[in-house]
């Protein structure tokens, strides 16, 4: 219960933006669930964890956190904490210029968003499977990625289907598709 609260004040500390407080107090629900030993709530705390730092720009801490929310996630068999971690572990290896293993990542998240209906984390994936696509300058395979987002998207989050047809219009005005984007 204690570690449901301090997540629960981090929640309101993160969108306040205090950032350095939002860390203290997840410090703080991972040992409570250290202590009580539990672990798929260590594993989402964890994700959570790598998340913020990766959004902090701190990608060495961020990889640490991941890498245990993927250790604890498999020992709790918290599939969410699980493909979530993939994701940002996907989204991290995006941002260090590493396309080969974010696709990699990302295909690992993918599996397990689909296996339980999570059309919010199906919809990240695969505009980050777009985003790597694109990177790597397999602009079809973008394309695809976006397109898929946008279906999925559209369904239950109209607000991410913007942002993924402004990177379907980026992709199309920059290979010379002016009309189509």
């Amino acid at each position: 219960l204690a570690a449901t609260c301090t997540t629960a004040i981090v929640q309101d500390l993160e969108m306040a933006g205090e950032w350095t407080l939002a860390f203290t107090w997840l410090e703080i629900a991972e040992e409570y669930q250290t202590q009580t030993r539990s672990w798929g709530g260590l594993a989402a705390s964890y994700q959570w964890h790598g998340y913020l730092l990766i959004a902090y720009g701190m990608y060495g801490e961020a990889l640490e956190r991941l890498e245990q929310a993927v250790h604890y996630a498999r020992l709790s068999t918290n599939r969410s904490a699980l493909a979530w971690s993939w994701l940002n572990l996907a989204d991290l290896s995006l941002r260090i210029d590493d396309p080969a293993t974010a696709q990699m990542h990302s295909a690992r998240a993918r599996t397990f968003m689909e296996a339980s209906e999570d059309r919010w984390g199906q919809a990240m994936v695969l505009g980050l499977q777009g985003d790597a696509a694109y990177s790597a300058g397999r602009y079809d395979q973008a394309r695809e990625a976006y397109s898929a987002a946008v279906e999925v998207t559209m369904a239950g989050n109209p607000g991410l289907a913007v942002t993924l047809e402004r990177k379907l219009a980026r992709l199309a005005s920059g290979r010379g598709f002016e009309a189509e984007a």
